[in-house]
Parts: structure tokens; C-alpha cells; sequence
């Protein structure tokens, strides 16, 4: 059995592989992101191995599915002609930059089409029908909230399934269906939108400087985790900034903030040390609003 996705990139995938100055559309980081969500969404190790395999098993086994994923249409955006500045993207793709990754070979462009095949080779929900649900949660979450490659959980790579939402509303309702149930909270901040995506980085990039004023990395001259990230040890961030695009009442791209349950994400220091809860759950009390 084979299943087909299209999607298409709205701002930069910066996804290049052991040359991390020329992108490729990289089955490899498909994989990671939807283990990411499959666990987060509340999948065990024993479930994640009989989908996605696994070599400590004995006998070792083989992922159930084969994957494919290429560019279909690329975009001839000139995306890389902006100029990273303090106030416009540098702050929040500081890392790009500073990486040398801001120029035309480093990244899929926004407005490229690409499409991920899954070529199955067995059914792994044969012994465990919870398996159907799980993959199938998994799978939808990526399309409609993941995003790939480098600074991923910052903008970075985002893309919008063909199935997606068109409104504000349908998006809720997906948010509510989907991801809270497993923990997740989300936020619309009320002025993070624009007219097009570089215009919404900016909005996003403002936000994450106020959430960094209120929870600083450093307290009291000395590190502090927070589920914000960390570079050393590294730790993916709890708080996702994910632009997404609405048809509907305008075309107009949006922020989204997604907070994943801290227990299934973080590194045991930060659940140690960070004892304030969800950072969502703080900034605002109605951040399940639009």
C-alpha cells in the first residue's frame, strides 16, 4: 500500500545533510520529526519500534514502511535577498546566519512543492490496533504542525499541507482534536500576523524576545534551564513558533504557538530545575482563544 503527500514550503528549509551548505529534501529528517510526534503524542518505545523499527530488538526489525521524499516544483523565490538585521530576523535566526546558511544553496525556497510517499511493507497495527490511532495522529500532527530542518521550532521550514486548515476556526478545532488531548497547549497572539511570511517572522521574532525577557536563560550569573531550549547540553525546545496560512476571511499567514508536555520533551535537568509549569499556561489565561 502507498500513501502520497503534497506540501509546500512558507518560509526557508534550511535541511541540508552532511553538507550543510547546499539543502536536499532529506527522507532522514522526515523520519526524526515523525518519531518526534509520535512519541509526544503518546506512543512507547516498544510501539514506536514496531513502526518505525528498531536494532535493539531480537531479531532486529526493519521499519514498516519505505519513504520517499523529493521536490516536486521548486519556487524560484528570491527569499535570500532579505537582510537578516537585528530587528528583522536576526534575532530570531541568529544561528542561520551566523552559520552562513543565508544564501540560495542552503535551503528548499518558500513556494516549493514537495511530495512524501509512504511505500508500506507490512502492517504494524496487526498485534496492537492502538497502533492505527497513534500512526495515524502522528502522521497528521507533522503535516499539519511540524516543520523540518534547521531551526526548525523557530519558523524555519515550515510548510502547508494540502489538507490543512483554511481558518482560524478549522485550525482550533484540529489543535483540539489533535494535540490537546496529549497535553499540548497553543496560543494565537492577537497581533502576530501578516500578509506574507517575512513580515510574520518579524512578528514572531518579537514574541520570542519578550517570552526571553520574562524566562532568561541566565539567573543569577549562572545558566538557567528552560523549556525554551538549550545549546549545551542540547535540548529541543518545549515552545514551538509555527507560522501557518489561512484562506479565509484573507489570505494571511498567522502565528501559532504550540507548548508540548514538558514530561515527554525535556532533558531531566530542566524538569528538575524549571518548576513554574507551562510557559503558556503563564503569559496568558486565555491562551486557548483566538
Amino acid at each position: 500500500m502507498q500513501e502520497t503527500y503534497t506540501i509546500t514550503f512558507i518560509t526557508p528549509c534550511f535541511c541540508g545533510g552532511a553538507d550543510p551548505s547546499r539543502a536536499e529534501a532529506r527522507v532522514s529528517a522526515v523520519r526524526g520529526e515523525l518519531r518526534w510526534w509520535f512519541r509526544v503524542l503518546g506512543g512507547s518505545r516498544e510501539q514506536e519500534q514496531q513502526v518505525f523499527g528498531g536494532i535493539s530488538l531480537n531479531p532486529a526489525l526493519a521499519s514498516a514502511f519505505l519513504m520517499r521524499f523529493f521536490i516536486k516544483k521548486p519556487s524560484d523565490e528570491k527569499w535570500w535577498n532579505k537582510k537578516l538585521s537585528p530587528k528583522e530576523g536576526g534575532y530570531l535566526w541568529y544561528f542561520i546566519k551566523a552559520s552562513d546558511r543565508w544564501n540560495k544553496e542552503c535551503a528548499i525556497s518558500p513556494g516549493s512543492s514537495c511530495e512524501i510517499q509512504f511505500i508500506w511493507q507490512r502492517d504494524p497495527c496487526e498485534r496492537d490496533p492502538q497502533l492505527f490511532t497513534l500512526w495515524n495522529n502522528a502522521k497528521e500532527a507533522f503535516l499539519c504542525f511540524g516543520s523540518l530542518g534547521y531551526r526548525a521550532t523557530r519558523c524555519a521550514g515550515a510548510f502547508q499541507w494540502e489538507k490543512a486548515p483554511k481558518t482560524l476556526e478549522e485550525w482550533q478545532e484540529r489543535i483540539n482534536q489533535l494535540l490537546c488531548p496529549a497535553g499540548f497547549l497553543f496560543h494565537f497572539p492577537q497581533d502576530a500576523k501578516a500578509r506574507d511570511w517575512w513580515g510574520l517572522v518579524k512578528k514572531a521574532e518579537d514574541y520570542l524576545k519578550n517570552l526571553r525577557k520574562c524566562y532568561s536563560a541566565r539567573s543569577r550569573n549562572r545558566h538557567r534551564p528552560t523549556p525554551l531550549g538549550l545549546d549545551n547540553p542540547r535540548q529541543r525546545s518545549a515552545l514551538l513558533l509555527r507560522p501557518i496560512q489561512v484562506a479565509f476571511p484573507q489570505k494571511e499567514f498567522h502565528l501559532l504557538v504550540l507548548e508540548a508536555p514538558h514530561e515527554r520533551v525535556l532533558g531531566e535537568n530542566t524538569l528538575t530545575e524549571w518548576r513554574s509549569g507551562p510557559i503558556l499556561s503563564q503569559i496568558t489565561e486565555d491562551f486557548h482563544e483566538l
